[in-house]
């Protein structure tokens, strides 16, 4: 089997547990470990479905534990625990660093500001050819 077949395999399988658990608009119980497991195979495989080999860990929701730390982790192997990142991408990308910090830093004024930042982090992600990682 391909990487390329094993990472839509593992994708399918995440299609599979939403639908255990009720369809898209529902999430699995937190019993069901199936999906962190397919998550942790997935951030496993994804540098090897790159051309430059490289994966890059992030996340949107950046909390005080995370001061100090590197907006995109470098993924060479290391323990990624179920909950620690938010999404993956192939290359280090500034741009969305500056949009991850630029929400941290932003003053909350309401949901209609804070959309807009997360849906401009989500579309970099996307245009990167990122991956957003479900755990439960």
């Amino acid at each position: 089997m391909t990487n390329q077949e094993t990472m839509q395999k593992l994708v399918k399988g995440e299609i599979d547990i939403f639908r255990r658990a009720g369809g898209m608009g529902s999430w699995p119980s937190e019993f069901d470990t199936d999906m962190n497991v397919i998550t942790q195979e997935k951030i496993k495989l994804f540098p090897e479905l790159n051309n430059n080999g490289q994966c890059y860990l992030g996340k949107i929701n950046r909390y005080t534990e995370d001061k100090g730390k590197p907006y995109l982790m470098p993924y060479d192997g290391q323990q990624i625990y179920n909950f620690e990142y938010g999404f993956m991408i192939p290359v280090y990308d500034e741009k969305l660093v500056e949009l991850i910090r630029d929400r941290e830093r932003a003053e909350y004024i309401g949901t209609k500001d804070d959309f807009r930042r997360i849906t401009e982090i989500m579309d970099r992600i996307q245009e990167l050819g990122g991956i957003h990682l479900f755990w439960v």
